[in-house]
């Protein structure tokens, strides 16, 4: 969790570079590790997306959210078919 806690500075240059409007996170775990750090939370919603953030970057921000990953619903024995 360290690894991903300390991520928020490259998903920061990420943000910078692309410009987006909206970010959708395939990943519940990372998001909640680092979903605080520089985010601004907007909104409440108890549906798939949970929480959603505006992330500010140079001249613009952006929406986030996040969702469970796909594989998340699949156990170990559906991996080993």
């Amino acid at each position: 969790d360290k690894d991903i806690r300390d991520s928020d500075g490259a998903f920061a240059c990420v943000l910078n570079a692309l410009k987006p409007d909206v970010v959708l996170i395939m990943s519940r775990r990372i998001w909640h590790a680092m979903a605080d750090e520089n985010g601004t939370k907007v909104l409440s919603d108890d549906s798939m997306l949970g929480d959603i953030y505006e992330y500010r970057y140079e001249r613009g921000s952006c929406l986030v959210a996040s969702t469970y990953h796909p594989s998340a619903r699949i156990s170990d024995a559906d991996w080993q078919r």
